[in-house]
């Protein structure tokens, strides 16, 4: 798989369980932990799926929140949704600042998960 398709994949995975996990969180109350978690585990699928170096894995974790951004962003506009002037900048530092932050440290966990188990263990998956 080129490194270009992979890339896209990666993130995709990381927006697909983000926007999953928080549907899953809406529906039921025992769940609503997962609306708080979802950025964490989307940036760790992200960097565990794109692979490579680890400025590479902490750019795909850093990525997926603003995918998931834009991604609602283009739903809400199809719907006739249209944000009052300056909205942008809200949502940007309301949502986009602090879900890129948990999502990098997402990412930073599964890169140390990945370090420590190419140093002490046999995992199938690490490369």
């Amino acid at each position: 798989m080129s490194a270009v398709l992979r890339w896209l994949a990666a993130i995709a995975a990381g927006v697909a369980a983000f926007e999953g996990l928080d549907a899953l969180a809406a529906r039921t109350h025992a769940m609503a932990w997962l609306g708080l978690a979802s950025p964490f585990i989307a940036g760790a699928i992200a960097a565990w799926a794109v692979g490579g170096s680890t400025a590479v894995q902490l750019l795909a974790s850093a990525v997926v929140a603003w995918v998931r951004i834009g991604a609602d962003e283009a739903v809400g506009f199809l719907h006739g949704a249209h944000h009052a002037l300056g909205m942008d900048a809200a949502v940007a530092v309301v949502f986009g600042l602090p879900w890129t932050a948990m999502a990098l440290g997402g990412g930073a966990i599964q890169v140390l998960a990945r370090r420590a188990a190419q140093r002490y263990g046999n995992s199938p998956r690490v490369t």
